[in-house]
């Protein structure tokens, strides 16, 4: 079998279906064991510490009824044979019995230190101030306190007891000791049951993967284990039909491969020979379409001070020039055409029959009905008095007309404007009348506006087809536009007219960047020196 390319290893990792198995057991292991441990530490201790209250409370009820004759007697030896029996209990740190003021009347210590004292501690304050049981349990010491009265009504005195935390912590601890190392145990025996668990299902996958591993290799001897009666097992099966209709399917390709290079080589090299073709056919139809365009001498003889910039988008374009003798006047005109590259050409060829068929119609110096003899010539050649067909086609153009007597400039523009500029003042645009030529939806014989312009010295006239206005690029992809065109025409103000074009068409590629020509581009300047 022909080898695969090569992708990366899928065989055991660190990182397979075992380990992560292993993984989400050991978390949720550690998960459940961390939560139940804290609950137990969290609940043993509350419960520890309630039973030791509810204990200390009792016993503090009992020594205050067994108090009462002697302090009602104010038998201080006796509350102090109360207190010193209480204070052989080790977890009792201190006890005191109070008078009203708060001065200990007796202490249950051996020496007796405290008494007459007035104790500086603000519990003893809380004790003085309630008629029940007062309580208040620090992280080490417990400390209780409660009224003592003669049959429940008169206040005899106060008792006071402190109690060490110190045991019940550490029965705490060793209940928290004895429930990590219970939680450790669960969670090492977690462990072998997840191993045991992850090795018994994954060891049927690990098999198909090292199989498919040796298949992707191109190894084609690989046989397919079957086992187990789970899914596991649907998927061996499947994957040793699939890998059985692989190697037969292999098989049929090599023949068809064999039968495909060679039509594939048969259709290339037919497919080379019509793009020859092809190809051979646009250059000849662009060296048609240049013969089309005037020749360059014949132009400087005509227009001495001009420059020009014919640029198709592709081989053939939809834009083209004429600069002719009319009568002893000369004839100037830029067109664009519908559309750009072999359509675009074969317009450009109506559109050259239709205005030399219509200057042999028109008297010399009548612009504006040369323009529209030429509009009825090309409706006529593209059949627009028939039925409407599917499309609508035409030219958008701008004339100029220079009589052989030096007086004013002829202008027609069909949705085309004239751009002219003199010495030391910006670009001024004369717009031309908005009606094309050629298309469907104008009539016929549609009346084009003559506009005259004084010929003055180092006037500069420019006609431009919308390639260049319209071309986009820079970072906005923003059409070049009005603005960006005259202003560049300020800055070139005095640089010589035949210079301009270069400027031009520099400034476009430059504009345009990475971007694709959108359409063709056509550029002709001229300036007139008058005696």
């Amino acid at each position: 079998m022909t080898t695969p390319p090569s992708l990366p290893a899928t065989g055991r990792s660190w990182f397979g279906i075992r380990a992560k198995l292993l993984g989400c057991a050991a978390l949720l292991v550690l998960l459940v064991s961390g939560l139940l441990t804290s609950y137990t530490i969290v609940t043993n201790r509350s419960h520890a510490l309630e039973l030791y209250q509810e204990d200390a409370i009792r016993d503090g009820d009992t020594l205050a009824e067994a108090m009462v004759n002697d302090l009602y007697r104010l038998d201080l030896r006796g509350l102090r044979q109360h207190l010193g029996a209480v204070h052989k209990n080790s977890s009792i740190v201190a006890t005191f019995v109070l008078d009203e003021q708060g001065q200990v009347l007796a202490d249950g210590t051996l020496d007796n230190a405290r008494r007459g004292q007035r104790l500086d501690d603000p519990f003893v304050a809380r004790i003085l101030a309630t008629q029940g049981w007062v309580i208040e349990r620090g992280e080490q010491v417990f400390k209780l306190g409660r009224p003592i009265t003669l049959d429940g009504s008169e206040f005899l005195g106060r008792l006071y007891l402190q109690l060490s935390l110190e045991e019940i912590n550490r029965s705490i601890l060793r209940q928290l000791q004895e429930t990590i190392a219970i939680s450790i145990g669960c969670i090492l025996l977690s462990f072998v049951v997840a191993w045991w668990f992850a090795t018994r299902f994954t060891r049927p996958i690990t098999a198909l993967t090292q199989a498919a591993d040796r298949i992707r290799s191109g190894d084609a001897s690989v046989e397919i284990a079957i086992t187990g009666h789970d899914e596991i097992r649907t998927l061996s099966v499947s994957l040793q039909e699939m890998w059985q209709q692989l190697r037969t399917s292999d098989q049929e390709l090599r023949t068809l491969n064999l039968s495909l290079d060679q039509k594939v080589q048969e259709r290339t090299q037919a497919l080379q020979a019509t793009l020859q073709i092809v190809h051979s056919s646009i250059q000849y139809a662009s060296r048609i379409q240049h013969s089309l365009l005037p020749n360059p001498e014949f132009v400087r003889f005509l227009l001495p001070h001009h420059f020009v910039v014919w640029q198709p988008r592709d081989v053939v374009g939809g834009d083209l020039y004429w600069c002719r003798l009319w009568g002893m006047g000369t004839l100037l005109v830029v067109g664009d055409c519908t559309g750009h590259g072999v359509p675009g050409a074969f317009m450009t060829l109506i559109a050259n029959g239709a205005l030399g068929h219509a200057l042999n119609m028109t008297q010399p110096g009548k612009l504006g009905t040369l323009i529209t003899t030429m509009h009825n010539n090309m409706q006529e050649v593209l059949g627009r008095e028939q039925e409407p067909g599917n499309t609508d086609d035409g030219v958008e153009l701008g004339a100029c007309y220079l009589p052989p007597n030096n007086t004013d400039m002829l202008f027609v523009g069909a949705r085309f404007s004239l751009f002219y500029q003199d010495p030391g003042t910006p670009v001024v645009e004369l717009r031309g009348d908005r009606t094309g030529i050629g298309y469907r939806s104008i009539a016929t014989a549609p009346e084009f506006t003559e506009q005259r312009m004084p010929r003055l010295p180092n006037r500069r006239f420019i006609l431009t087809t919308d390639g260049l206005l319209d071309q986009v690029g820079e970072e906005k992809r923003q059409g070049w536009g009005k603005k960006r065109f005259q202003e560049l025409l300020d800055r070139h103000r005095e640089t010589p007219v035949e210079e301009i074009g270069a400027h031009l068409y520099e400034a476009l590629l430059a504009h345009q960047g990475q971007e694709i020509r959108r359409d063709d581009v056509t550029i002709f300047g001229f300036s007139v020196e008058t005696p």
